[in-house]
């Protein structure tokens, strides 16, 4: 099951008003909700070094996402000093479990940025389809699974449904990040908090009961659970946003309004095999990637 979605806001929406606060659907980015809890609960017992936000890297360094929890590896690991090729070892077997495993960054950079550890997943993931029935091309984890590089100049936020561990990539840069609350899937829309737009270089106010939003020359007043918006000062049909728990999450969609674009992506992780389900590795990658 492949899917990529990438809708763009119709001229007239039809939306329901969602009162109180969201409720996920059943479909979720894994098994279900317990296998979610149980690679969160896993991940926060595990003996790796774990990320802070004044982490200072010696020598080549890994910086990835296990469940919820941030995680890095780098020139004090023994077995990094000992053989060179072992931080390649680390960035790759993370990657090919995504999306309970992630890899953030290489050396600083987006990993599909960084030649030797590209080449290294794309071994890996030859070595492992060839003991599955699986015949696709390692190309297709890049294109089809992976994050996307963002155009030079961009940056986009890659967010996981029901984790509030994410991404923020450029072209050459990259870095973990916590957002205030966990995107959700509601009845096939998908909601991320805003705050997470101010990584994207967006300013966000909010001032009785009303959010301003600015980016792009863009202004946008809106307020929860109305379906309009003014942009500009013109009046646009918008999907609503909502609170819940007292934060403010909005529809994918809203931040065309802005300018930027977004790509949601749902795919089964073709080089899974039914042991490794049963181990509880996630059936579906959901993932959020907005970009400025």
């Amino acid at each position: 099951m492949n899917k990529k979605i990438k809708a763009r806001l119709a001229p007239v929406l039809v939306a329901t008003v969602l009162v109180g606060s969201l409720v996920p659907s059943a479909a979720y980015a894994w098994r279900d909700d317990a296998a979610r809890q149980d690679t969160i609960a896993r991940a926060e017992k595990a003996p790796d070094r774990r990320w802070t936000p004044d982490y200072v890297p010696v020598g080549r360094s890994v910086i990835t996402r296990y469940g919820n929890t941030f995680f890095y590896t780098d020139g004090r690991e023994p077995s990094n000093q000992e053989d060179p090729q072992a931080i390649l070892y680390h960035a790759s077997w993370r990657a090919l479990y995504y999306p309970d495993m992630e890899v953030i960054s290489v050396d600083g950079k987006p990993w599909l940025a960084v030649p030797d550890v590209r080449e290294r997943v794309a071994q890996d993931v030859s070595r492992h389809w060839a003991l599955t029935d699986v015949t696709v091309s390692p190309e297709r984890y890049f294109t089809d699974v992976a994050p996307k590089l963002p155009p030079a100049g961009k940056t986009t936020i890659n967010m996981n449904v029901g984790l509030t561990a994410a991404s923020v990539w450029t072209a050459e840069t990259a870095r973990p990040e916590r957002l205030v609350g966990e995107p959700i899937k509601h009845n096939d829309t998908v909601y991320f908090p805003v705050s997470a737009l101010r990584n994207l270089g967006a300013d966000l106010k909010w001032d009785n009961g009303a959010l301003t939003a600015r980016a792009n020359n863009t202004i946008v007043h809106v307020r929860p659970e109305e379906t309009k918006a003014l942009v500009n000062g013109e009046e646009r049909d918008t999907l609503p946003l909502t609170l819940v728990n007292g934060r403010l999450m909005a529809p994918a969609a809203f931040v065309e309004l802005l300018g930027y674009t977004w790509e949601y992506f749902d795919t089964m992780n073709p080089w899974f095999t039914e042991a490794d389900l049963r181990e509880g590795a996630s059936w579906f990658v959901e993932r959020l990637s907005i970009t400025n």
